[in-house]
């Protein structure tokens, strides 16, 4: 057999003992990134050496690891390796292998910058700014004369890999799947506002809408105007260019507003040129928008500490040519769509309050509906109704007719033989040839309509002048044709031989093979005797 202790043994048994004796574990050489030049970690991580120094004093206590076991990595390297995928946008392997470290190494690191800077948001990102409002507005003012703005406002889109779930809410109207991230800046391109979390197909002004800085502006938190495209709604605190400027005033507002407003557009640009990661993300939705944070919150601290950031327009060439200070959706056909979409996404927030209203109404009426038909049947509490008596039977005094002709007919025993009746008249319509109308009755006492209806129950059918009567409890007519419904069911259970009883308003009751029954509905009802079939 072969030494088991060589590199690469031939015999197999060698081969097996090898593999259970354990390697001595290699580690590769770590960068001391604080021996180069500003000038190269400028180019790679995007921040000075003093910079770096205090980014680790800021994020130590939340990156560290908990022991150093394994040859744990340190705070700095930690950072420097999220700051190079931030900076260079590079795949993660491209990265690890820069940093001398594996691939899920890099990954645990940007995730852990990532939670960490997601802490210090509030903190760096403050509307309308760290700043006195005055010098704010002061500084916007010097740009294009433009008076008491505190911000300019955009969207942008961050591109994406397709997602797996709810994909097609993140394609854009470019087709391509993005997240939509809705950016405040000052004059000196310091974001004092972000909005991180909403899908590529979201318009603008809808972003703006539902965030909690609209809110604020409404009840006037804030005094001062934003600046916006034509893709916001023009409001008394967000100023819009006119769509179609007339020569004069109109002409030279749109061009201060548009002078103004190119801060935002500068903003963007340097946030992408200094984190190129975020020209496309190969990472899901919500790890997207973590990783735009962070870049926000690192854009802010070298903002704040004058580090120097990629070539940006030059002000005064954009001065002398106002047009390209638009972005390429201030093109006319892109302007047609945004202006759209803003108005499709608010007729669909329309849409969607008047229909939660109606709902809401739907609910009222059908609430007020079974009030109004309960008021009624307990009007009619009193009530019973006598169908095919003839025409003219009661003759003038109907009332005094019904005393005593009811308790002849069902045989039942009162005092004095008669029934204290408060109201009788035939229902109101129109006399019809061989056709009776029905007879309401309302009695004075519940108990005498109780009797009536156990007599006509029992003595049914009878008949008066040859003619078949018919004597019921008087309900409301919706009731009536819901009872009606059960009148298939009824007659298969009186051929069956089952009794029932109809309770109000509509629920038929009765036992069968000694179990009792209810049902609210004919259909189930009906249903049931089916599967007794």
């Amino acid at each position: 057999m072969a030494c088991p202790f060589d590199e690469d043994p031939v015999d197999v048994e060698a081969q097996i003992i090898q593999g259970f004796i354990r390697r001595e574990r290699v580690i590769r050489p770590r960068i001391d990134v604080f021996s180069y030049p500003n000038e190269y970690l400028q180019e790679r991580y995007r921040f000075s050496r003093e910079s770096l120094i205090y980014l680790t004093n800021l994020l130590k206590p939340h990156i560290s690891n908990v022991t150093n076991r394994g040859s744990a990595l340190s705070a700095e390297q930690i950072l420097c390796i999220a700051l190079r995928f931030f900076a260079t946008g590079s795949f993660v392997y491209n990265v690890g292998d820069a940093e001398h470290v594996g691939k899920a190494t890099v990954c645990r690191a940007v995730r852990t910058v990532c939670m960490a800077l997601k802490r210090f948001l509030h903190t760096f990102v403050q509307f309308p700014g760290h700043k006195p409002v005055r010098f704010i507005k002061e500084e916007f003012h010097r740009v294009a004369g433009f008076p008491n703005v505190i911000g300019c406002i955009d969207g942008n889109h961050i591109p994406i890999k397709a997602p797996s779930i709810n994909e097609g809410d993140y394609v854009n109207r470019k087709s391509v799947h993005s997240i939509n991230v809705q950016v405040i800046c000052d004059a000196t391109h310091l974001i004092t506002n972000v909005e991180t979390k909403w899908p590529g197909s979201v318009h603008d002004a809808r972003i703006f809408r539902e965030s909690s800085l609209c809110n604020k502006f409404q009840q006037r938190h804030f005094y001062g105007y934003l600046l916006g495209d034509r893709g916001y709604p023009c409001l008394p605190y967000m100023m819009t260019p006119y769509p179609d400027p007339e020569p004069g005033p109109q002409t030279r507002f749109n061009l201060s507003h548009s002078r103004t407003r190119a801060k935002v557009e500068m903003t963007i640009g340097i946030l992408k040129a200094r984190f190129q990661c975020l020209r496309g993300l190969r990472v899901t939705p919500n790890r997207a928008c973590d990783v735009t944070v962070a870049c926000v919150v690192f854009h802010k601290i070298a903002t704040i500490r004058g580090e120097r950031h990629p070539p940006c327009p030059d002000e005064d060439d954009l001065e002398q040519h106002p047009l390209n200070l638009a972005d390429h959706r201030d093109e006319d056909n892109t302007k047609r769509i945004t202006e759209a979409e803003s108005r499709v996404s608010q007729t669909e927030d329309e849409v969607a309050e008047l229909h939660n209203k109606i709902s809401a109404l739907e609910k009222t009426v059908q609430s007020l509906s079974e009030r109004a038909e309960d008021a009624e049947n307990r009007s009619r509490r009193d009530n019973i109704r006598i169908i095919g008596l003839k025409e003219g039977a009661e003759g003038r005094q109907p009332v005094k007719f019904f005393q005593t002709w009811l308790p002849k007919l069902l045989e039942i025993e009162t005092k004095h033989g008669a029934i204290k009746i408060d109201r009788a008249h035939r229902t109101l319509g129109p006399l019809k040839p061989n056709h009776a109308r029905p007879v309401l009755i309302k009695l004075h006492n519940y108990s005498d309509k109780s009797k009536i209806l156990a007599a006509a129950r029992k003595t049914e059918p009878f008949a008066y002048e040859g003619s078949d009567i018919l004597i019921m409890q008087d309900l409301s007519v919706r009731v009536r044709e819901a009872r009606r419904a059960y009148n298939d069911v009824c007659g298969q259970l009186i051929q069956k031989g089952v009794r029932f009883v109809m309770r109000y308003p509509a629920n038929l009751c009765f036992n069968h093979n000694g179990s009792d029954h209810s049902f609210h509905s004919a259909q189930d009802a009906q249903a049931y005797l089916n599967g007794l079939d």
